[in-house]
């Protein structure tokens, strides 16, 4: 990944890859706090296939749990 706004269309090319390689859909997405996971089109994107956004909280304990 090149560019932080590169996020969103890696993100939707890997769910896409998991659903046809392995027949299954995810049902959480845990990341950060970054922006970069905050965007209306993976909002949109989550929403529409019912994937919940979970987020960690800014403490250091928690950070590296999303990463």
């Amino acid at each position: 990944m090149k560019n932080k706004y590169d996020v969103s269309h890696i993100v939707l090319t890997f769910f896409r890859m998991i659903k046809t390689q392995f027949g299954v859909g995810i049902k959480r997405f845990r990341s950060d706090n970054a922006r970069d996971y905050f965007n209306h089109t993976l909002a949109d994107f989550f929403q529409q296939e019912g994937i919940i956004h979970e987020s960690s909280c800014v403490t250091p304990q928690q950070n590296g749990i999303a990463e």
